[in-house]
């Protein structure tokens, strides 16, 4: 017969209980450090796409709508994305087949509805991956929460991206059952974990979470916020560690899904350089409390509109224009004091 268990010995006074463990997903302490991206050697323009397809309406009632989202992504990838991260997605190559270039890229279906990839003809992919990083609060549950991954090189610059791409927890800006920060923790780790010094990381995705959300906010203690959609308020996000100013950044509309698309163009290599600084306005120069004696024809500031250049400062503006007009001859002499 198995002997029964001993029983737990009681906490000895003055001694606190062992923690209990928390959830899964919980994430303590800092989160990790992040690395700038090489910028050395050519300039090369990286354009991606975040684009939640709304795949059980769009597709499961409206059949795909004539193919609405690929229509989009045809429209708006001009040039075309490098990357491209799906979320609510259940077929990627039918949307890409439906936009007309499932041919160019490498597309991956991923675990919880969320899908990737990258144009072939210009990236080598050297690893991908993914990773649970948050689940839903059970007052509105669908499960697990995922980041996915891929590290590529680009074909004729070596530069290298880590590619991330998420969709967050439920309820809207509460990181599920862990909060915000251990979601945001749990990302930044997937991205040092598996990035390497130099990478350019680019994070985008529906987080379920608006930047200003603990979650939004984490991200930023070690990436930059480059785009915002506006559904929601802005749960949908790109991230990088690529210092600004970018190339672009576009809403590309909603194409069926109750989300909008959103896409950003960014210059990896020497940085982009900011527009040039406007120049500074002239100060302007102190008015005269005495402009001396002058004779005007006020004329000019009689028509509609003639007093309305600036104050020159002369003695003729101030006789004619913020003296008594109505009482001047066509030519007066005023001595101002």
């Amino acid at each position: 017969a198995t002997p029964p268990a001993a029983p737990a010995l009681p906490t000895p006074p003055g001694k606190p209980a062992p923690p209990q463990p928390g959830p899964w997903c919980a994430s303590p302490g800092p989160p990790p450090t992040m690395w700038e991206p090489n910028g050395t050697g050519p300039a090369l323009q990286v354009n991606v796409l975040s684009y939640n397809l709304f795949w059980w309406h769009l597709f499961g009632i409206q059949g795909g709508a004539g193919g609405s989202a690929g229509k989009l992504i045809n429209k708006g990838g001009h040039p075309p994305f490098d990357f491209v991260g799906f979320q609510e997605c259940e077929d990627p190559v039918r949307v890409m087949t439906d936009a007309g270039v499932a041919a160019d890229y490498e597309i991956y279906q991923g675990e919880h509805a969320i899908c990737m990839g990258y144009r072939h003809a210009a990236w080598k992919l050297m690893a991908r991956g993914q990773a649970d990083v948050a689940e839903d609060q059970p007052k509105q549950y669908y499960g697990r929460r995922s980041a996915q991954w891929m590290r590529l090189r680009h074909t004729d610059t070596g530069k290298f991206v880590l590619f991330v791409n998420h969709h967050g927890p439920l309820p809207l800006n509460s990181g599920g059952v862990c909060g915000g920060k251990a979601t945001a923790h749990n990302i930044l780790k997937i991205i040092a974990e598996n990035g390497e010094d130099g990478d350019a990381v680019i994070l985008l995705g529906d987080f379920n979470q608006v930047p200003q959300s603990p979650t939004g906010l984490e991200l930023q203690t070690r990436l930059t916020k480059v785009f915002s959609g506006v559904f929601m308020g802005g749960i949908d996000n790109i991230f990088t560690n690529v210092k600004p100013p970018y190339v672009s950044s576009r809403n590309l509309g909603p194409g069926g899904s109750d989300h909008d698309a959103i896409s950003a163009m960014l210059q990896l290599g020497p940085s982009l350089s900011p527009p040039p600084a406007k120049p500074a306005a002239p100060a302007a120069k102190p008015v005269p409390k005495n402009r001396g004696t002058c004779a005007c024809d006020c004329k000019w500031a009689k028509k509609p509109k003639g007093c309305d250049r600036p104050d020159d400062s002369s003695c003729c503006w101030q006789q004619c224009c913020a003296g008594d007009q109505d009482n001047a001859a066509g030519v007066a002499v005023h001595v101002l004091k």
